[in-house]
């Protein structure tokens, strides 16, 4: 980020992919749960602390890479890091509902600005994602690979949503498998967006302030 920084003071679009599971509970080096770090709170940070390049470009966009998984997930506040009861696949859908709830809470302290932001689920992707899962679930990894697309495939439908997005085309603010989706009702929950916006705030050493509702 700083090296960006030093080389540029706009920036036009910002994509946020990173996708991450993990067998069992680590932490990371500032005492967090790896996935929800990896999987949210990178997305949260760079996006905040890029905000001041992508202000300065004429009309710039946020890219949040979810997962349908999203849907399964729910935000345990009481155990957001997972200290008392720790599940793979639990870890893995809390995390990328909080990266559509980021989107959803984002695109309204954006709103009056000149960017932009959606979220995506580009689909089952031929990638190293299941390389490290347990014996049983890297086997149906394994099994499903005819299922899945090549990440040239991913990277064409991202680039079409872009462009449907600064186009005004976008019929939500989230896209699956090529299509603008309608979102459920926890991800359009006001109340759990600003929490996590508050929480993840504070995780990251941001002021809650940082991105004030209605911001112009």
């Amino acid at each position: 980020m700083d090296a960006f920084k030093s080389a540029s003071t706009s920036l036009d679009i910002l994509i946020n992919n990173v996708g991450a599971i993990f067998p069992e509970r680590i932490e990371t080096e500032d005492g967090f749960e790896k996935t929800f770090a990896l999987n949210h709170l990178s997305y949260f940070a760079m996006t905040l602390r890029l905000l001041d390049a992508l202000s300065t470009a004429r009309h710039a966009l946020i890219v949040n890479v979810s997962s349908s998984h999203y849907r399964a997930g729910t935000i345990n506040f009481e155990d957001l890091m997972g200290s008392r009861n720790y599940g793979m696949n639990r870890a893995y859908c809390q995390s990328k509902l909080a990266n559509v709830l980021f989107t959803i809470e984002l695109a309204q302290r954006l709103q009056g600005t000149h960017i932009k932001t959606f979220a995506i689920h580009p689909g089952a992707i031929e990638t190293g994602f299941g390389d490290g899962l347990p014996s049983f679930w890297r086997i149906m990894w394994r099994l499903s690979r005819p299922l899945r697309k090549s990440p040239e495939w991913a990277a064409s439908g991202i680039h079409q949503a872009i462009q449907e997005a600064q186009q005004a085309k976008a019929a939500s603010l989230y896209s699956a498998n090529g299509k603008w989706q309608s979102l459920s009702d926890l991800a359009l929950d006001d109340k759990t967006a600003a929490r996590l916006w508050e929480v993840s705030c504070g995780m990251c050493g941001l002021p809650e302030a940082t991105l004030s509702k209605g911001i112009t």
